[in-house]
């Protein structure tokens, strides 16, 4: 049988028409009072639909009692007709809450009860309803322990930590236990498929304490968060139970900022028959805020129960709900999907991973500083600072130390609205191998003043663009309105370009900090038409104020899109990473030109003549280095060993272990040709013969040797 059209509506009534009971007339000026069902003496409220200027519809509130006119039907005041609406609901129209229906008693006007209506309006559904906000989630990560940090014991399955005074142990991602006192700690990560337990968790976290006072915490600190939820509600949640002879244990969540008002949201035992219970509650979070900025603000989700008992925790959860009366259970995910929330826990760790630099000596604590040695003044020329370091200014000197405490480059400004810049060439294969994927910058730094700025741009040459000589510089360095602006003059150089979305400038940090910047596109680098492959990074900084103090721990240059910190290298590998540019024979720390220094020194035999007094003769003789060289004939100089800052050889001759003549300082150029330098020795072959020293002695025995120090320099803009 075909059913009729359900969108053809019979009409309602259309109006409401009251007549006393006593007389069968209309029930003029009498009134119907309404209240809730479940409290008959609390008034429940009725509304009425108006029509607002731009044609929607809302409902107002009506007076409680509702009165009739003259004619028995419902009145707004003005004598009026008008039809009451009800709202049987304890929640709001956006979220109507559980069904609560109407008490309503109507009388006439001389206050005579005519009838009444109970659990009014009949078959009233119950509204499908959210009880949290559209964006709630749960704050809490790592929620169900599904990674964990420690080892466990391979026979006893358990880990157990010693623990004295007040203790932190960090036993998951996020999660740390702190307790008071000496004793011991025993947790482990205990994998279940108990679908008895609620929210049907695939690990809870077993922690027992013995010999420890007072309570212990079990808390995830949410850092650089100082007022979530604030002003909102927020439920809190998580399931546990107690285990062996302790199962009633008292237990509680809170919600405890580093300053602000603190929530605790339940308290109450585990179950006594050691089944698992759900710990559920929900507040106000109306206090007093924190007033900590984020970078140091944090918001500690505690789970606190008694010492020396053991407990079993999963499922733990911070979310905002609509109102007081809400209750969220536990939102259920995946153990991948729980993983997916802990990037923010391993990205720091992440820049510890074993990525090397492109850059050398720029992890600076082992910078060797060969050149000039730790403590120098750059100023407004181009030079070179430490290995592999030039600098440059805008305005005047700065004054250039090696950190007491971290051995980092600290740099102190002497005037106002200073800028200077860092810069580093790569070379050849060294230069190509930015040009694999993007590059990124990581700077761990901080600056003593706020408002200091730091800028990376990266360059390459195009069109076989030259890397300039020193003191001539890549380009210029202002201070302009409270930034660095370094600007290229080098002809046929190119800056590589950021992908879309990523910016190169940044604030220094007061405190030692990671700043990372991004998305340099390297894979632009190098037309097929240049043959020189050149690289050039510029790392520019505007410090406004005079005495500002600059510590910069390291630079990097890595290849893809996340920046890390150098990969850490020994001491000897830096320096033998700094000698294949610039290679000294001077211990480290030992200026060069430094009188008297023989450790290092080199020595190399030479001939002898007796004419009835023995002379010392230039001979044929091999300078070794200690790395190989960037390139063949680099910058060779001998120094001295006894006389200060000069230049030159010393000549010896020796009897029967004795000195019987010497010179000192004898020019090279006199005696020997210009040496033949290579990648790792350079040789000197001998003039026409003369005499670089003379002696006598009684015995037959003789030796002649020359002794020197030596600095060889393949340096990019020197060589």
């Amino acid at each position: 049988m075909a059913l009729p059209n359900p969108l053809y509506i019979a009409i309602p009534g259309l109006q409401n028409y009251f007549v006393d009971k006593d007389t069968a007339q209309a029930l003029s000026a009498g009134y119907a009072i309404f209240y809730r069902d479940v409290a008959r003496t609390v008034l429940k409220n009725v509304y009425q639909q108006v029509q607002l200027p731009d044609n929607t519809y809302e409902f107002v509130l009506l007076n409680n009692p509702v009165y009739m006119n003259s004619d028995g039907t419902f009145g707004d005041g003005n004598g009026n007709d008008i039809n009451v609406y009800l709202f049987p609901y304890t929640g709001t129209d956006t979220d109507p809450g559980d069904v609560d229906l109407y008490y309503i008693e109507v009388y006439n006007s001389g206050g005579v009860l005519q009838f009444t209506r109970e659990a009014w309006p009949p078959n009233v559904p119950q509204m499908e309803q959210s009880s949290n906000f559209e964006d709630s989630a749960n704050q809490v990560s790592n929620s169900q322990f599904t990674e964990v940090n420690f080892i466990p014991d391979p026979i006893s399955g358990v880990a157990v930590f010693n623990v004295s005074g007040t203790s932190t142990i960090n036993i998951a991602p996020d999660w740390d236990i702190i307790t008071s006192g000496s004793g011991t700690v025993t947790v482990k990560q205990v994998p279940t498929a108990n679908t008895a337990i609620p929210t049907n968790p695939p690990y809870l976290i077993d922690i027992l304490t013995a010999g420890i006072s007072g309570t212990v915490q079990l808390r995830q600190r949410l850092t650089n968060t100082n007022n979530l939820f604030y002003g909102n509600y927020v439920s809190a949640f998580f399931v546990a139970a107690g285990i062996g002879a302790s199962k009633s244990v008292l237990m509680s969540i809170s919600y405890v900022p580093s300053s602000g008002s603190s929530y605790t949201f339940i308290t109450d035992y585990t179950n006594a028959d050691g089944s698992f219970k759900e710990f559920m509650g929900t507040l106000a979070l109306d206090g007093t805020p924190n007033t900590d900025l984020p970078a140091t603000g944090y918001i500690d989700v505690i789970i606190e129960f008694p010492a020396l008992v053991e407990v079993q925790v999963s499922s733990v959860q911070l979310a905002s709900v609509q109102d007081e009366a809400a209750e969220l259970a536990y939102l259920q995910e995946s153990v991948p999907r729980q993983k997916d929330h802990l990037f923010h826990y391993y990205e720091p760790k992440l820049k510890f991973k074993p990525i090397n630099s492109l850059l050398v000596g720029w992890n600076f604590p082992f910078n060797p500083a060969q050149i000039n040695g730790t403590s120098v003044t750059a100023n407004t020329t181009a030079a070179y600072i430490w290995d592999q370091l030039i600098m440059q200014s805008a305005v005047g000197n700065l004054t250039v130390t090696q950190d007491g405490a971290t051995g980092g480059l600290n740099i102190v400004t002497a005037n106002n609205s200073e800028a200077f810049y860092l810069v580093q060439y790569l070379q050849g294969p060294d230069a190509l191998a930015t040009t694999v994927s993007r590059l990124a910058s990581n700077l761990l730094l901080y600056a003593s003043a706020s408002n200091v700025v730091v800028k990376v741009q990266m360059f390459y040459s195009s069109a076989n663009g030259t890397i300039p000589t020193l003191p001539t510089s890549l380009g210029s360095i202002a201070y302009t309105s409270g930034r660095p602006v370094f600007t290229l003059t080098a002809a046929n150089w190119t800056e590589i370009t950021q992908v879309p979305g990523y910016d190169n400038i940044a604030a220094v940090p007061t405190s030692n900090n990671d700043v990372p910047i991004l998305g340099f596109n390297g894979l632009l680098n190098y037309a097929s038409t240049s043959t020189t492959q050149n690289y050039a990074i510029v790392v520019s900084f505007a410090v406004p104020t005079s005495g500002t103090n600059l510590l910069i721990e390291s630079i990097s240059c890595v290849p893809g899109d996340i920046a890390t910190r150098p990969a850490p290298l020994s001491f000897d590998e830096s320096l033998a990473q700094c000698q294949y540019y610039y290679e000294r024979s001077y211990d480290v720390g030992t200026a060069t030109g430094t009188a008297m220094t023989n450790a290092g020194a080199q020595l190399s035999l030479m001939g002898y003549f007796n004419d009835g007094s023995y002379e010392c003769l230039p001979s044929l003789f091999i300078v070794y280095f200690k790395r190989p060289k960037r390139v063949k004939n680099g910058t060779l100089t001998l120094y001295s060993v006894h006389n200060a800052s000069a230049t030159g050889v010393d000549a010896y001759l020796m009897s029967n272990g004795s000195f019987i003549g010497h010179s000192y300082a004898q020019t090279v150029g006199s005696f020997w040709n210009a040496p033949g330098v290579g990648e790792n020795s350079a040789y000197y072959v001998p003039l026409t013969a003369g005499s670089l020293a003379t002696g006598s002695s009684i015995y037959s025995t003789i030796v002649s040797y020359i002794q020197y120090h030596f600095v060889v320099d393949t340096r990019l803009g020197v060589v």
